[in-house]
């Protein structure tokens, strides 16, 4: 969720928030160790995603993919009587993602199928998250998924892949 009247953009300056060098998302690591320092134990970031549905969606769906193909979501959210959690860990060996819940108008829980919402200005609906991670985020270590690599191992969730995994073409 946006913050008050401010636009993505005027986040982004006053947070110093940079480019993600393989996303469609801005970041800012909280501190980075020079090198060739050891990693450090935990590392957080701010994260800037856009909304592209209403100025309420407070709640964001993280999804994860394991090997065997099995998908799992949690919703992060306010709301707890209703299922939500306030933060998630993700378990270790897994691609994960998120996005906001009313962005997506309906999808079935095993990926074949997905209805997306319709699109709002990205500059006045987005969210601002913070991630942190343990041992320490470091660029170097980081993967993105292709959409190649997880269809292989969910080939029947390819509506719900082909919503998360920017294409590269």
């Amino acid at each position: 969720m946006g913050s008050g009247d401010m636009t993505a953009a005027e986040v982004a300056a006053l947070l110093d928030l940079k480019p993600h060098p393989r996303a469609a998302t801005t970041l800012r690591p909280s501190a980075t160790p020079p090198s060739p320092s050891p990693p450090p134990s935990s590392a957080s970031v701010y994260v800037q995603m856009p909304d592209t549905t209403s100025r309420e969606s407070l709640s964001r769906l993280v999804f994860e993919l394991h090997d065997d193909g099995h998908i799992d979501l949690t919703v992060i959210g306010p709301h707890l009587d209703a299922g939500q959690r306030p933060q998630y860990t993700v378990p270790p060996n897994v691609w994960f993602g998120s996005f906001p819940t009313l962005d997506v108008e309906s999808f079935a829980s095993d990926g074949s199928f997905l209805v997306n919402s319709r699109k709002r200005d990205p500059e006045k609906h987005y969210s601002l998250v913070g991630c942190t991670c343990a041992p320490g985020f470091e660029y170097e270590d980081f993967e993105m998924a292709t959409f190649d690599d997880v269809k292989s191992i969910a080939p029947k969730a390819e509506p719900f892949l082909s919503y998360l995994i920017p294409s590269t073409k």
